[in-house]
C-alpha cells in the first residue's frame, strides 16, 4: 500500500489592550502607569515543512506460494533369471553351469550387501521350471503387471541357443528344458522363439533393458559333438534388439552377448559357471567396476568382462590343443537422455583403488540404412555406405548424417559411450523421384514431371522394419501399381527379392526398372543382377559329362541373335549380354559411377570364354574402388574378381597365390567397412581353402556359417557347411587317431547335407518346369550317393565343378574348372 503522509501547520496569534473614554467633570484620572514595554515582536518566519519522501517505485505483487514439488517416482529394477542346464529330450545334450550361472546372479541381486534389491522383484527359472510356457508366462504374468514407467527391466538367459533358416526366414530360439527337437517345427512348437520374446519386452514401459545373453555354449544337434560348436549367429543378435513398441518412449536397450558372432561360449568346471557369468558376478561382487559411489554403469562393466574372458581364453589355448575364442560383446541402442546406463548400485564397501577400470577396446557404431548404400558421415567425415561399422576415436556424442539421392538426409546426435558398441537405424524418407511425361513444348520436346511416393510406399517401408516379408514385398509392388516411374520403390523391391534368394523375381523388377526410370544406377543395378543370374542358370545348363562325350557344346555368344533391347532373358547366354549391353548403357551415361563400373566388371565375368575378359573385369573392379574406396560392395567384387581369375583352369593346374594373397588384403578391407558381408566371408574362406591354409578357411567357413541371417540361398550355406566338413575331416585323417570324434562328430553332417540337397533339388523341380541336364532324379541321386557314401574326394570333384566351393577336395584342389559357379546351384552367390 502507499503511505499517504500529511504536513501540519502551525499559525500563531496577536492580543488586543481595551481602551477607555475620558472625561472633564470626571477627576482627574490617575496617572497612568507606564505602559509596559511591549515585547518585540519576533519577525514572522515561515515553520519549515517537513521534506517529502520520494515515492518509491512500484512492487510486484508477491508470488503465489509454491506448492512443494511431488516426491520423484520410484524407479524399480525387475529382473527375470533363466537358466537351463537339464534337458527332458535326451538328444538335446544337456549342460553343466547354466541353472547355477542364474541362481547366482538372484543371490548377487537380493543380498542386502550387495545390490539389494527386494526378492519380489526377482524371477528365477531353473530347469524344471524353465518351461517354454513359464518363460514366456513370466514375461505376461511377473513383468507385464509390475514394470511401471520408468522403470528398468534384466533378463538373463544361460543355456542352448540355436538359430535356423537361412536370410530373411531365419528364426533365433532359446531352447527351453521342455523343447521337443531342434527340427524347426519342433523349434517352433516348444522353444522360446526369441524375436517374440523381445517384442513382448518391448511393450513394456521400461525406460531401461538389460539383457545377458550365455546362450551360445554348444551346438544341441546330434551327432556333431564338439568338433563343429554352435557359434553366436547375427540372426540371433538381429533378434535380441528391443524396440519399443509406442515411438515416442524413451528408452535405452543394451544386449550382452557372451561371445561375438562366430564363436561360442564356455563353461569353466574350475569355476563351476560359464566364462562370461563368472566374471560378471566378480564385477558385482567384487572387482574393480563400480564408481566411487557404487554405480554399476554397463559399459564399465562390459569393458571389464570382455577383458577378463579374453585373459582366461588366452590362458585356456596355451594349456590345450584346442582353439578358444570368446570375446563378450556389448550391443545398444541408446536414448538420447542417457549420458550412461546404470545397470545397478552396489552397496558393498568401494574403496579408492576399486574404481578404476580397464580401457574399453575401442569405441564402435554400426550404422544400418534404408535404402542400403546411403552414404555416412560422421561429424562431417565421410565415412562410406551403408550397412557399414564406424570406428570412433573416444566416448561422445557425434552427428550422424545419412544422404541418398532423391532422399530427405537425416542427422541424428549419436552418443558413444565406453564399451558398448551402438547400432543406429536410419530410414530416409523418399522424396519426389522418378519421372512421368506432362507433355510437350512448342517445339515437341517432351516435359516430365517429378513423382511423389505413394502412400503405400510408407507402409511397405514400416513392414519391412518389422520383419514382415510378405507384406513389404506386397507393398512395394502396389507402390509401383500406383506410380510406375516411382524409383525408389523398384530398388527396394528387388533388394527384397534378392535377399529372399527370388533372384529371377529381382531381375525382371529391373528388368522393368530401366524401361520405367532408365538412369545410371538403374543400368548399373541390372547389370550386376543380369550376370548374377546368368551364372546361376549356367550352372544349371553345363552339360552333363555324358553329354559332351556324345559332342554337345555350350554355345558361343552371338551378339546378333541377342538384340539391343532389354528384355527378360530366358538363357544363360541371353542373361550375360544382358548384363554387358546394361553395363555398356550405365558407362555412357555416367563413367565416373562406381557402381556402373561394377556392374561392367560382373557382366565381364558372366561373358568370359576362357579368361579372355580377365584383364578387363579386374580393370573394372579396381576402377569401382578408385572411384569409392569407402564402399564394401567395391573393395568385395575386387576381391571376387581376383578369386574368379585366380581359380586352376582345369585339374592338376596350381591356383595363382599372388592374386589370391592380393585377393585375402582386398576382402578384409570390404570386412573392416562391413563386417556382417556374408559373401565376403565366404570368399574370404576360398582364398584360404585354395591357398592351403585349412585352419583361416575352417575360421572364415565357420563366421560365414555364423552370418547366415545375411545369406539369401540356402544352398550357400549348406555348401559352406560340405566344405567344413572335408576340411575337418582331412584335419582328423592327418591328426593322431584319438581324434575319431571329428569322424563321428561330421558324420551327421554329411547325413543331412545329403538329404539338404536332395530335397533341395526336388523343390527345384517342383518348381521349375524347363528340366535343366543335371537335374534328373537319378543323376541327382547318384551324384549325392557318391559324395557321402563313397569317397568324398572323388564325389565332391565330380559334382561341384564351377569356381565357387568347387573342387575344394583332399589331395590338393582338384577339379577347379572355369565356366561360372558349381553346379550346386547357390554356390557361392554372386555379388
Amino acid at each position: 500500500m502507499r503511505m499517504r503522509f500529511v504536513a501540519l501547520l502551525l499559525a500563531g496569534s496577536l492580543c488586543r489592550v481595551p481602551v477607555a473614554a475620558a472625561s472633564a467633570a470626571k477627576p482627574a484620572a490617575k496617572p497612568k502607569p507606564a505602559a509596559k514595554p511591549k515585547p518585540a515582536v519576533k519577525p514572522k518566519t515561515a515553520t519549515p515543512k517537513p521534506a517529502v519522501k520520494p515515492k518509491p517505485a512500484p512492487v510486484a505483487p508477491a508470488p503465489p506460494p509454491t506448492p512443494p514439488e511431488p516426491p520423484a517416482p520410484v524407479i524399480n529394477t525387475w529382473a527375470l533369471l533363466v537358466g537351463v542346464s537339464k534337458y527332458q529330450n535326451p538328444t538335446i545334450p544337456s549342460l553343466q553351469f547354466p541353472a547355477a550361472d542364474a541362481t547366482s546372479i538372484r543371490d548377487a541381486l537380493v543380498d542386502p550387501k550387495i545390490v539389494g534389491l527386494s526378492a519380489g522383484n526377482v524371477k528365477l527359472l531353473t530347469d524344471n521350471d524353465a518351461t517354454a510356457s513359464g518363460i514366456t508366462a513370466a514375461v505376461d504374468d511377473f513383468l507385464r503387471p509390475n514394470v511401471k514407467k520408468g522403470d528398468k527391466v534384466i533378463v538373463f538367459l544361460a543355456g542352448h541357443g540355436v538359430t535356423k533358416g537361412v536370410g530373411t526366414s531365419a528364426k533365433s530360439y532359446f531352447l527351453a528344458t521342455d523343447t521337443k527337437g531342434v527340427t524347426t517345427p519342433s523349434l517352433d512348437a516348444s522353444a522360446v522363439n526369441l524375436k517374440s520374446l523381445t517384442q513382448k519386452l518391448g511393450e513394456l514401459p521400461a525406460s531401461q533393458f538389460t539383457i545377458f545373453m550365455d546362450a551360445c555354449r554348444n551346438d544341441p544337434t546330434p551327432g556333431r559333438g564338439t568338433a563343429k560348436p554352435n557359434p553366436l549367429s547375427d540372426v540371433l543378435t538381429r533378434d535380441m534388439q528391443i524396440t519399443p513398441r509406442d515411438a515416442t518412449q524413451q528408452a535405452s536397450s543394451v544386449t550382452f552377448f557372451a561371445c561375438a558372432i562366430g564363436q561360442r561360449a564356455y563353461e569353466d568346471s574350475a569355476k563351476a559357471h560359464g566364462v562370461f557369468t563368472y566374471y560378471i558376478l566378480d564385477a558385482i561382487r567384487q572387482a574393480a567396476v563400480p564408481q566411487p559411489d557404487g554405480t554399476v554403469d554397463m559399459g564399465s562393466l562390459a569393458t571389464y568382462v570382455a577383458s577378463k574372458v579374453g585373459s582366461w581364453t588366452e590362458e585356456a589355448a596355451r594349456s590345450s590343443d584346442t582353439s578358444f575364442e570368446q570375446t563378450p560383446e556389448a550391443i545398444g541402442q541408446i536414448s538420447e537422455d542417457d549420458s550412461q546406463l546404470v545397470l545397478m548400485r552396489v552397496k558393498r564397501p568401494v574403496t579408492a583403488s576399486s574404481s578404476g577400470v580397464t580401457p574399453p577396446r575401442g569405441y564402435r557404431l554400426y550404422v544400418d540404412t534404408a535404402p542400403q548404400g546411403a552414404r555416412v558421415s560422421v561429424n562431417g567425415a565421410a565415412k562410406g555406405a551403408g550397412p557399414l561399422l564406424v570406428r570412433l576415436p573416444s566416448a561422445g556424442t557425434y552427428a550422424v548424417k545419412v544422404e541418398a539421392p532423391g532422399h530427405a538426409p537425416i542427422e541424428k546426435q549419436i552418443k558413444a559411450l565406453a564399451g558398448v558398441d551402438r547400432v543406429v537405424t536410419i530410414n530416409l524418407a523418399p522424396l519426389a523421384r522418378g519421372v512421368a511425361p506432362v507433355g510437350t513444348t512448342p517445339t515437341g520436346t517432351a516435359t516430365t514431371a517429378e513423382v511423389a511416393a505413394p502412400e503405400s510406399y510408407a507402409s511397405a517401408l514400416d513392414a519391412e522394419k518389422a520383419q514382415q516379408w510378405s507384406q513389404a514385398l506386397s507393398g512395394y509392388t502396389a507402390s509401383i501399381a500406383a506410380a510406375p516411374t516411382f524409383a525408389p520403390a523398384y530398388d527396394r523391391l528387388a533388394e527384397l527379392q534378392e535377399r529372399q534368394g527370388l533372384l529371377p523375381q529381382a531381375l525382371k523388377t529391373r528388368v522393368d526398372m530401366v524401361a520405367r526410370v532408365p538412369s545410371a544406377h538403374s543400368y548399373s543395378a541390372l547389370a550386376r543382377v543380369a550376370a548374377l543370374h546368368a551364372m546361376k542358370l549356367k550352372t544349371a545348363e553345363t552339360p552333363a559329362p555324358s553329354d559332351k562325350k556324345k559332342g554337345k557344346k555350350d554355345n558361343a555368344p552371338d551378339m546378333a541373335a541377342m538384340g539391343s533391347g532389354f528384355g527378360m532373358p530366358t538363357t544363360a547366354l541371353q542373361a550375360a549380354w544382358l548384363s554387358r549391353r546394361a553395363a555398356m548403357q550405365a558407362l555412357r551415361m555416367d563413367a565416373k559411377l562406381a557402381e556402373a563400373q561394377l556392374g561392367m566388371g560382373y557382366a565381364l565375368m558372366a561373358t568370359d570364354i576362357g579368361g579372355t575378359n580377365k584383364a578387363a573385369a579386374q580393370a573394372a573392379m579396381f576402377k569401382a574402388v578408385e572411384l569409392d574406396k569407402q564402399d564394401a560392395a567395391n573393395h568385395y567384387g575386387q576381391g571376387y574378381a581376383l578369386r574368379f581369375f585366380a581359380a586352376p583352369t582345369k585339374q592338376g593346374d596350381a591356383p595363382n597365390s599372388a592374386d589370391l594373397r592380393r585377393a585375402v588384403m582386398v576382402l578384409q578391407e570390404a570386412l573392416s567397412l562391413r563386417p556382417d558381408f556374408f559373401e565376403a566371408h565366404l570368399e574370404l574362406a576360398l582364398c584360404h581353402h585354395l591357398l592351403g591354409d585349412s585352419k583361416a578357411a575352417i575360421s572364415e567357413y565357420q563366421t560365414a556359417d555364423a552370418y547366415r541371417g545375411s545369406a539369401s540361398d540356402e544352398d550357400q550355406v549348406a555348401g559352406v557347411n560340405v566344405a567344413m566338413a572335408v576340411l575337418f575331416q582331412q584335419r582328423a585323417n592327418r591328426h593322431r587317431p584319438q581324434q575319431d570324434d571329428l569322424h563321428t562328430g561330421f558324420a551327421g553332417l554329411h547325413e543331412r547335407g545329403q538329404r539338404h540337397y536332395a530335397r533341395r533339388q526336388t523343390h527345384r523341380r517342383s518348381l521349375n518346369p524347363v528340366r535343366h541336364r543335371g537335374h534328373d532324379s537319378q543323376r541327382t541321386q547318384r551324384r549325392v550317393g557318391n559324395i557321402f557314401g563313397g569317397s568324398i574326394g572323388g564325389a565332391l570333384d565330380s559334382i561341384l565343378s564351377g569356381r565357387g566351393l568347387e573342387g575344394l577336395i583332399p589331395k590338393g584342389i582338384p577339379g577347379v574348372g572355369r565356366g561360372g559357379s558349381p553346379r550346386i546351384p547357390g554356390l557361392p552367390r554372386f555379388p
